[in-house]
């Protein structure tokens, strides 16, 4: 029983010094380690309740509480056993990794301790339930010999079954953990050495492992000897079987007074936190009374710490002693939350002799121990401790006080930045009334000249509807007239006498005639003209934006003010350079108005010049910033608002000569060579870099994949894709560009284009088979622009089109046709800002559009005079940040150069084998620097010029 009691305390200290307290000063990995050993051995400790029941049994001669608690104890012990073995060999494992790989090891948490050590009790519950399913009613229990719970197999399985779970859990676990005992010694031994330092946890670790060791090996012998003689009454079921469990049970009590011998930390926890749970504990005479506290931060903001010191940091070596003063200046505590607790191993002993300090350096400003003073603080001045606290501690009033007065300031800027806040409350109140007021006049004044206009139109309307009544009434009048005289000119000449007719004919023709007249008169009514004639709508619509103006400018916060474009690497010398600054406030929202002091000094600290910036006041809070670097070398940009710096500021960049594509033709660098293993290539037909230009994907076509190479040393990294039309699969892969982390690829003969993750890992598709809008028939090439929009060369189609991000058909560029804006055969793209370059197979051309489709010109029409410029089926296309463009001449087998307006510039390569010869090029890229990279296709090859 007092066995029981004592593991179970022990172990319960264990668990409430690592996981309440931290108490346990190791590597966190070792902390779960133990965490998890300590919850087995409190397992192990629990199932020992029988320990009253075999007394009583001893004493009647008769086992108590029959079989149910026997099997309870026996399959619950075949299972947290073998757990313990197998963590002890964990334990020894990791602490071996963290001496061999501290840097590496520094990845891995908590959490992934806690797997680990999951998955050790899942497997070892297979044991017990071995036991179980194999026949437990073949277990007999006989109790009246030793009364330890003794039993025997009926089932000769259990002769072989028992050894071999024996073997394979306590055996083989404890023979590694005596090898890695062993290694582990001798690692310390030789890091010491080359260090000249001690690594805590080393000893833990060793002693847990003996003990854990000497106390499981009985146990394994005294199984496998039962399992093979099978007597009930012989030395090993008496004796020697109580030693071997007595073994266990030392086993799991020992690993309290290890961690008390071994980790100091956890023996300063012992005296201060759980020994004054003792009522006499407290009392002056214990010596304990006046026992220091360290303040420690809760939250420390590790992020920046260098490699030495990470490796220190893995040997479980404590971070604000063995961090050097760089590290400790770039990791500053981030927390105000401070608590008390116990001073831990390095803050009562010394790291460098294991001795507890007694004296403080002054010249240092350290605790150093009495063998410190002769060695490396021989010549230094000394304070007793009490001294040196009383000193410490009057500085500490005296920051405090000044921190105090200082918190003055602090209070009152909140409650001044408290009223701002109310004020401003207030104030939007009141500028809300005022606006809904004024526009309330506004409005009133409109309703009013609305009414005016309305009754203007029915006066209108009233007077002309008179006009027309009257008009009316008048014409069914004259046609009453005309009616009656046309019926009595026909009496007259059906009835009347010839004398009738002559004597009437006057008078009737005379009415006949005024009657026509009148009709004629008639004929044009009063009109139905009535208009609306308003002002012109938009200076009314912007007369009412500008009608009033509502000023509440925020504070800009330069820290947050940025460049609205990424800052190049390089630029062209002599070329202008034009970026945009957009003030922001503390959310980083741009603040909307123009009129902050903003600065831009531009220098070459090559040659120490610098250069005038022009800066522009947009008055919406962006301001452009234009210069021209004149020489060439590395430029300083300090970009200012408000006399601080903008965020990302000052900006180095690399001001560069402009390439002369004259001298271009030596090769620098190729790679590749025919074939289908990986770096080997089989018609590649376009490349392309990634954003950083350490990657290079080039579309192996004949080998249906991607590879990933390495650049510039152009060495193959990896590869994915292969032949089929299923995603991520391919059918002659053609055209591919890099952006934003992903790939696109023009998968010819599938037509499509894929969208994949840099690994090769499909995300989406855009297009399939057909000639209708957003439908693709062999694509060559595909491209993204800045706004994410994809530009694909539908070459069977004769057309470029344009989709968006997320595949919808956005537009169509050209169509079939030799003249400007139409095309044969579209292969190469190329996309800038507001400018779409398309190289035409089958025209020999070079057209370029903007990004809307609007045909600007054509470069090398059949047209020009100089044969040897002219084009033969130009497939790839690239430009420079100058606008020249540079085209791979496929049947020319070189590759051409042309400026902005289409002139001639340079030409290189001519059809061969050999380095700097090209043969069926069809791809090329440039890299920031400005080399030239060219897919040679039928050499199988890649080559940067």
């Amino acid at each position: 029983m007092d066995i029981s009691v004592r593991e179970a305390l022990g172990d319960s200290a264990i668990l409430l010094a690592t996981v309440r307290h931290r108490a346990i000063k190791l590597h966190k990995l070792i902390v779960v380690i133990i965490q998890h050993i300590a919850v087995c051995d409190l397992l192990v400790s629990m199932c020992t309740v029988s320990v009253l029941p075999r007394a009583v049994s001893l004493i009647t001669g008769r086992w108590v509480l029959g079989e149910t608690l026997c099997k309870l104890m026996s399959y619950t012990a075949y299972w947290f056993v073998p757990v313990g073995i197998l963590l002890i060999c964990c334990m020894t494992t990791c602490k071996l990794l963290i001496l061999k790989f501290p840097l590496r090891i520094q990845t891995l948490t908590s959490r992934h301790a806690h797997s680990a050590c999951a998955a050790v009790w899942l497997v070892v519950i297979t044991v017990p339930a071995a036991l179980l399913l194999n026949g437990s009613d073949d277990v007999t229990f006989k109790y009246n010999t030793t009364y330890i719970c003794d039993y025997g197999y009926t089932d000769p399985a259990w002769k072989w079954l028992r050894p071999t779970l024996a073997t394979l859990f306590i055996f083989l676990p404890n023979f590694f953990v005596l090898a890695s005992t062993v290694v582990l010694l001798i690692l310390v031994r030789r890091v010491t050495r080359r260090r000249r330092r001690k690594w805590r946890g080393v000893t833990t670790t060793i002693l847990v492992a003996t003990v854990f060791c000497i106390s499981g090996l009985p146990y394994f012998v005294c199984s496998s000897v039962q399992a093979r003689r099978g007597d009930d009454t012989g030395f090993f079921h008496t004796d020697f079987y109580r030693i071997a469990v007595s073994c266990l049970y030392f086993n799991t009590i020992s690993n309290f007074y290890i961690y008390c011998f071994t980790v100091p930390s956890f023996r300063v926890f012992v005296k201060t936190r759980l020994l004054r749970c003792i009522p006499c504990w407290d009392s002056p005479d214990n010596g304990t009374e006046g026992s220091s506290f360290s303040l420690q931060l809760q939250t420390v903001q590790r992020s920046s710490y260098c490699a030495d010191c990470i490796a220190h940091h893995a040997q479980d070596v404590e971070l604000e002693l063995v961090y050097c003063s760089t590290c400790r200046a770039n990791n500053r505590v981030t927390s105000n939350e401070l608590s008390f607790s116990e001073l831990d191993q390095e803050q009562v002993t010394c790291p460098d002799h294991d001795t507890t300090w007694s004296l403080f350096c002054f010249t240092c400003d350290k605790p150093v121990c009495d063998t410190c003073t002769t060695e490396l603080h021989g010549t230094h001045e000394y304070l007793t401790l009490g001294e040196a606290g009383a000193i410490k501690a009057s500085e500490l009033k005296s920051r405090s006080h000044d921190l105090k007065i200082s918190l003055r300031s602090a209070h009152a800027a909140r409650e001044k930045t408290q009223r701002v806040k109310e004020d401003l409350y207030a104030r939007a109140e009141e500028v809300t009334y005022q606006i809904y007021t004024t526009f309330g006049q506004y409005i009133r004044a409109l309703q009013t000249r609305e009414q005016a206009l309305i009754a203007e139109v029915q006066n209108i309307q009233r007077a002309k509807e008179r006009i027309l009544d009257i008009q009316i009434q008048e014409i069914e009048r004259d046609i009453k007239t005309a009616e009656d005289t046309c019926s009595f000119t026909e009496q007259l000449i059906e009835r009347g006498s010839d004398l009738d007719i002559v004597a009437t004919h006057s008078t009737v023709l005379s009415r006949i005639e005024t009657l026509e007249e009148v009709r004629r008169t008639l004929d044009t009514p009063e009109s139905d003209d009535l208009k609306f004639i308003p002002e012109d709508g938009d200076v009314f619509i912007e007369a009412t934006e500008q009608l009033c103006r509502v000023e509440g400018n925020r504070r800009t916060f330069p820290q947050k003010s940025r460049l609205a474009e990424a800052v190049p690497r390089s630029v062209i010398n002599g070329t202008e350079q034009c970026w945009t600054l957009v003030a922001c406030d503390v959310l980083g929202s741009c603040v909307g108005v123009g009129g902050e002091e903003v600065t831009c000094v531009v220098k070459n600290e090559t040659n120490g010049a610098r250069y005038s910036c022009q800066i522009t006041d947009n008055e919406d809070g962006t301001y452009d910033l234009t210069y021209t670097p004149l020489h060439p070398g590395k430029l300083r940009i300090t970009v200012g608002l408000n006399n601080r710096h903008v965020q990302g500021s000052p900006f180095l960049l690399q001001s560069q000569v402009r390439r002369d594509y004259a001298l271009v033709g030596e090769c620098l660098m190729f790679g590749g060579t025919k074939g289908s293993k990986l770096g080997q290539l089989l018609h590649p037909s376009a490349i392309a870099l990634d954003k950083t230009e350490t990657k290079l994907y080039i579309s192996d076509s004949d080998n249906h994949r991607v590879q990933v190479w390495s650049y510039p040393d152009l060495q193959c990294l990896s590869s994915f894709g292969c032949q089929g039309n299923a995603p991520g699969q391919f059918s002659y892969p053609y055209g591919l560009c890099v952006n934003n982390d992903k790939v696109f690829v023009a998968d010819c003969k599938n037509h499509r284009v894929q969208i994949l993750n840099l690994d090769g890992t499909p995300i989406g598709v855009i297009g399939e088979h057909g000639f209708y809008e957003g439908q693709l028939s062999h694509p060559y090439d595909v491209k993204v622009d800045q706004e994410n929009n994809v530009y694909v060369s539908d070459s069977a189609n004769y057309r470029i089109q344009v989709f968006s991000e997320g595949g919808d058909f956005l537009l169509a560029i050209g169509g079939k046709g030799s003249k400007e804006g139409q095309m044969l055969c579209p292969w190469g793209l190329h996309v800038a800002i507001n400018s779409v370059t398309v190289a035409d197979f089958k025209n020999n051309n070079i057209q370029i559009f903007t990004s809307d489709g609007v045909f600007v010109r054509r470069i090398n029409s059949s047209q020009g005079s100089d044969k040897d410029t002219l084009l033969s089926n130009p497939a790839g296309v690239t430009a420079d940040r100058e606008g020249n463009v540079i085209v791979c001449d496929r049947s020319s087998h070189c590759i051409q150069i042309f400026d902005r307006e289409g002139r001639f510039v340079s030409r290189f390569g001519t059809r061969g084998s050999h380095l700097g010869n090209l043969k069926y090029p069809t791809g090329v890229v440039l890299d920031r620097a400005g080399n030239i990279i060219v897919c040679d296709a039928f050499n199988h090859r890649i080559q940067i010029f």
